[in-house]
């Protein structure tokens, strides 16, 4: 994951997370973008400001293809990728296959300062979630308390880019366990 590619996506009222594809594309998830045509605003974690986008490419929120593109206003905000990203996918049985994630999550955040990120550790094993068609990441670390209200922690979390080595494999939300959650 190249970390200036790391973007936050403010659409629908729900904070996300995205990822830089390409010159002026963002990928993130659809249902923090909102339907094709949805205008969203967008920023680099650390950046000077705002820029705006067009949700360009809408996959179904919630479901197995929950992601969207986004195309962001020529805006001296945002800084354009140079390089192409590397796409990839699953073409193994092995299990244990390590994967990261980089976002925004709420568990971050803390009021009064600048937007933080987090970045998650986790594997993933094919056969989990295989008739699916998902992939299932089992996160190193334990999960965070969810708050009183019971939102979850990681909110702000969607959109964010899921990378196995140096290949772009999906968008979170994979299925998530958690090592609590293992029985």
């Amino acid at each position: 994951m190249e970390q200036q590619r790391l973007a936050g996506v403010s659409g629908q009222g729900v904070p996300g997370s995205g990822y830089a594809v390409g010159g002026r594309l963002v990928l993130t998830s659809a249902h923090v973008a909102g339907h094709v045509g949805a205008r969203v605003e967008v920023f680099h974690p650390g950046g000077s400001g705002m820029a705006g986008g067009t949700v360009v490419w809408c996959g179904t929120p919630a479901g197995r293809d929950d992601a969207a593109l986004v195309l962001v206003d020529g805006d001296p905000h945002w800084q354009a990728p140079i390089a192409p990203v590397r796409w990839g996918r699953m073409v193994t049985d092995r299990p244990g296959t390590g994967c990261e994630t980089w976002g925004m999550p709420d568990v971050a955040q803390h009021e009064g300062s600048a937007v933080e990120t987090a970045q998650l550790r986790g594997e993933l094993n094919p056969g989990s979630g295989f008739v699916g068609n998902q992939y299932v990441m089992d996160l190193r670390q334990h999960p965070p308390q969810y708050s009183s209200d019971g939102t979850s922690p990681w909110g702000g979390l969607s959109g964010a880019a899921v990378f196995a080595d140096r290949l772009l494999i999906g968008v979170w939300p994979p299925t998530v366990r958690t090592p609590a959650a293992r029985s």
